[in-house]
């Protein structure tokens, strides 16, 4: 597994966009996973008004992001549900080092000294060391190819579970969206919901990982080794479609019966088209 070389470039930075409450007492000691050790992160009070800057690129990138699905961040949920009781991740460059066509693509202001790239917003719940990932995203899925940054999108996220020390973690997505592949592949991912009508999308999967560095090495090397998902879990003899809804509704009340739990296969979802049918397994 080999690190990606922007991780060493001293023109990005990762940053913590978080209230001094919010942080915690020793980030990143929970996990063995050390690409970020090394790392000198900004750690910014978003309370403060001379971040505002900073907040509002967060916005734009969140907007660009996300506009275009109708999962747009109001500013006061922004604020409300994110800032006050969670705590923003993600990786920023230094504004004068980006290339004009991502500066323009970012719509950047060019008083910032550094701009996000990404971001990755997560919030405590009430159940002791359980988290809900609420939004990620990166530049990675609006800019030309020659300015990507590889694996920018899973290693934010990642990010922010070793530097938070966060162990549990509800989300939320789209069964036929793309992202479900990063968040397949942080540690086991249970099915707590396959049909979730209170949503603005019926067919979203809430979904809770015990998070596990090595799905992280699993997802990053090439050559891939699935054992430790296939050790632990057998097939369930059901299949999950996620463009049938009657499907997502008979697991879904299969769910509610106490039956499994269920959780999806990391590689097959990996190697799947994005909407396949996905086996669902169970634990040996």
């Amino acid at each position: 597994m080999k690190r990606p070389e922007w991780l060493d470039n001293k023109n990005i930075r990762p940053y913590v966009f978080a209230r001094k409450a919010n942080r915690p007492a020793q980030p990143g000691i929970a996990y063995p996973f050390d690409w970020f050790h090394d790392l000198d992160p900004l750690v910014m009070e978003p309370l403060a008004m001379k971040e505002v800057d900073f907040s509002n690129q967060i916005m734009i990138l969140d907007q660009i992001a996300f506009d275009a699905n109708g999962l747009l961040t109001p500013r006061w949920v922004f604020y409300d549900c994110a800032v006050m009781p969670g705590f923003i991740t993600g990786f920023a460059a230094r504004t004068s080092s980006l290339d004009v066509e991502v500066k323009k693509r970012l719509k950047v202001n060019e008083n910032l000294e550094w701009t996000p790239l990404s971001l990755f917003i997560v919030i405590p719940t009430p159940e002791t060391g359980r988290w809900m990932a609420h939004n990620l995203g990166s530049m990675n899925a609006f800019v030309d190819k020659k300015h990507k940054l590889s694996g920018l999108g899973f290693l934010s996220k990642a990010f922010a579970l070793w530097y938070g020390n966060i162990r549990e973690l509800y989300g939320v997505a789209q069964w036929n969206s793309p992202a479900l592949k990063l968040h397949a592949n942080y540690g086991p991912l249970e099915i707590v919901t396959a049909y979730t009508p209170i949503h603005d999308y019926a067919n979203s999967i809430t979904y809770r990982v015990w998070i596990d560095t090595l799905y992280w090495e699993h997802f990053l090397d090439e050559a891939k080794d699935n054992s430790q998902f296939l050790n632990k879990f057998q097939e369930s003899g059901l299949i999950v479609e996620p463009n049938n809804n009657q499907n997502l509704i008979d697991i879904q009340t299969r769910i509610e019966a106490e039956e499994g739990p269920y959780y999806i296969n990391p590689e097959e979802i990996l190697k799947n088209p994005v909407g396949s049918a996905l086996k669902l397994y169970i634990k040996k």
